[in-house]
């Protein structure tokens, strides 16, 4: 919300300034990696042919939303009648709706599902002139993405 706000207030500049600061924040807290924090290499095994399909569905699936993603900004603004600031908040929603999505535990035999649901939301995104249905589906995006994506990652350790 705030760099949607510096956005519409000040904007590329100001917004650019904002990231340049937030990212040197970090730089005010070095650290060192300690010897806990690293692990040593196992043997590696090759990958199975069922492992390389589920990489490159994944990288394709990932690809591809995140063209959508990226613009999804650009779109709202031409499309809909949102302000930077709201559709700043639909991004943050996104965020927020992933978190329960990522850490549900236990089996997640329908996952599948969780892509289908974000296929169709970036359908909505890069389509609609709805902003209620922007908003909507951008949210919705983030709990499908990250309810699928650690099955599929649980997947691939098993490949």
């Amino acid at each position: 919300p705030i760099l949607g706000w510096a956005a519409a207030s000040g904007g590329i500049k100001l917004v650019y300034l904002l990231l340049a600061g937030i990212a040197a924040v970090p730089l005010l807290f070095g650290t060192e990696p300690s010897a806990e924090s690293t692990t040593k290499p196992g043997p590696r095994r090759p990958a199975v042919p069922a492992a390389r399909v589920i990489l490159a569905a994944l990288f394709t699936l990932t690809a591809g939303g995140s063209a959508v993603f990226v613009y999804a900004a650009a779109i709202a603004l031409q499309q809909t009648s949102l302000s930077a600031t709201t559709i700043s908040l639909a991004f943050s929603a996104n965020a927020i709706a992933s978190i329960p999505a990522a850490r549900l535990k236990g089996n997640r035999r329908l996952a599948g599902i969780g892509y289908l649901v974000t296929s169709g939301c970036a359908l909505v995104v890069g389509l609609s002139s709805s902003g209620v249905l922007f908003f909507f589906a951008l949210t919705l995006w983030g709990a499908g993405f990250w309810y699928a994506t650690p099955a599929t990652h649980a997947l691939l350790e098993a490949r």
